[in-house]
């Protein structure tokens, strides 16, 4: 998952969109650590008071996520799209693989 998106990163810099790039690898950080923060809130659930704790979980990856984006504003359009696709590059990496899983299902047929 890093490695796709320090890969997007450099190669939204190398192809001239230098505040993308810097965009997508200032976000990196904070999409990461929101994935652990999911794995972490998944394993709640079976416990008792699981569903609370899950919800605030949660609740604390959209407060982090909305206030990053809240100050990435400042650095202009393509620097706040990039750090929004950093924060999500969990959900790009799932995209992938689900598409994997989708392509083995039809060869399997």
């Amino acid at each position: 998952m890093a490695l796709v998106g320090v890969g997007l990163g450099v190669g939204a810099y190398h192809l001239g969109y230098h505040s993308l790039g810097y965009g997508i690898l200032g976000g990196l950080p904070l999409g990461l650590f929101n994935y652990y923060l999911a794995c972490r809130a998944v394993g709640y659930l079976g416990a008792e008071q699981g569903t609370k704790r899950f919800a605030g979980t949660i609740g604390l990856r959209w407060a982090l996520a909305l206030t990053v984006l809240f100050f990435a504003v400042r650095g202009g359009l393509w620097f706040l799209v990039g750090v929004a696709l950093g924060i999500e590059i969990q959900m790009l990496s799932q995209l992938v693989d689900a598409v994997g899983v989708v392509i083995g299902l039809s060869r399997a047929r």
